[in-house]
């Protein structure tokens, strides 16, 4: 087979391929980066988010991040607390996803890679808006996303009350 001809195979083989494929990529934009949105975490003594992004997907907001020990073990099993809120500070949508730790990778030095969260919620917020954050120990739901009452993410800063 001569070279021309390898080539002509080449492209009736691959060339369709490269057209057909980013048909199927997902409608994702990242509302962190077009700084749409903002993050903000309630801060607890025993662990952090980390990598935490959020993504419009089609007509839904994509929330997750990674829940990290801020020591050398794994964190208990807990739920993380959500809270999308409005630029004049009501609360669009809260929700709380919980989690129980398998066995947990670590890398060197014995630090703990986390266990991932994911929600999707059936809003899209308007600019300005504010996705908070929050971490506790909780008793497990046998539901991915729920409501437990205590949602810590709509306390206000001071830790006080409840947000509008």
């Amino acid at each position: 087979m001569k070279m021309r001809d390898l080539i002509a195979l080449w492209v009736v083989a691959f060339l369709p391929t490269g057209t057909v494929l980013p048909g199927c990529a997902s409608n994702r934009v990242n509302l962190i980066d077009r700084e749409t949105v903002s993050i903000e975490r309630v801060h607890s003594k025993k662990v952090y988010f980390s990598r935490v992004d959020v993504y419009k997907e089609d007509d839904k907001l994509a929330i997750g991040g990674t829940v990290k020990s801020r020591f050398y073990i794994p964190p208990d099993s807990g739920q993380v607390d959500m809270a999308v809120i409005n630029p004049e500070g009501e609360i669009l949508e809260k929700v709380s996803t919980s989690h129980t730790p398998s066995v947990f990778p670590k890398r060197g030095g014995g630090r703990s890679l986390g266990v991932r969260f994911d929600v999707l919620l059936a809003i899209i917020p308007p600019e300005g808006s504010k996705v908070r954050l929050a971490y506790h120990k909780a008793s497990r739901s046998d539901s991915k996303t729920f409501d437990c009452g205590n949602n810590l993410a709509t306390v206000n800063t001071e830790g006080t009350s409840p947000l509008k």
